[in-house]
């Protein structure tokens, strides 16, 4: 398949998936949409993480994910977390 005719499908999927409120649209441009799942995507593919669904706090998903990582990239992570944050 061609390239531009696979950017063309990407580009008007993810714009039809953000006008019908499964994505929101947080940063775009003529060349990229940067987009996020919303709670009605989430709901959609019947998948909606313990965290938001009230089974677990952020705080016990968030120490249980790192605590299964190497230090070095738990470590990384952060950095990234907060340079990207400022």
């Amino acid at each position: 398949m061609d390239i531009k005719k696979l950017e063309d499908i990407v580009w008007e999927t993810t714009s039809w998936l953000v006008s019908e409120g499964f994505l929101r649209d947080v940063a775009s441009n003529d060349q990229y949409m940067s987009v996020v799942l919303t709670q009605k995507g989430l709901n959609a593919t019947n998948s909606v993480p313990s965290v938001i669904s009230g089974k677990k706090s952020f705080n016990e998903v968030f120490v249980t994910g790192l605590s299964n990582l190497n230090q070095n990239v738990a470590a990384g992570l952060m950095v990234e977390f907060f340079k990207n944050g400022s």
